[in-house]
C-alpha cells in the first residue's frame, strides 16, 4: 500500500529499493564494504559530528578518501580537480 506523506506526496521509504544489481551486472561493480564495514562508518560519521570532533565536511572528505583508497586506481579522484565548498565558505 503506497503511503502519503502530510503533503499529499508518496512517502519516500515506500519507494525506496535499494540494489546494487543493476551496477554489479552492467558495470561489473562490487562493493569493497561489507555490511557491518558500512555500518560502522556510518556510526562513526554521526559519532564525531554530534560529538563535534569534526566538521561533517572533514569526515565526509575522510571517508571517501579512505574509500577510494580501495577503488581501482581509475576510479580515484585523487589529484583532479575538484571544487568541494568549504562550510565556512558557505556561511
Amino acid at each position: 500500500m503506497l503511503q502519503l506523506a502530510p503533503s499529499g506526496a508518496p512517502h519516500e521509504a515506500t519507494l525506496l529499493n535499494l540494489s546494487i544489481e543493476k551496477a554489479s551486472r552492467l558495470l561489473g561493480w562490487k562493493p569493497k564494504w561489507d555490511f557491518a564495514t558500512t555500518i560502522k562508518r556510518t556510526v562513526t560519521w554521526y559519532d564525531q559530528v554530534y560529538h563535534k570532533a569534526v566538521t561533517p565536511l572533514e569526515i565526509t572528505r575522510s571517508q571517501i578518501a579512505e574509500y577510494q583508497d580501495l577503488q581501482s586506481p581509475w576510479l580515484s579522484l585523487k589529484g583532479m580537480d575538484t571544487k568541494i565548498e568549504r562550510e565556512e565558505d558557505r556561511l
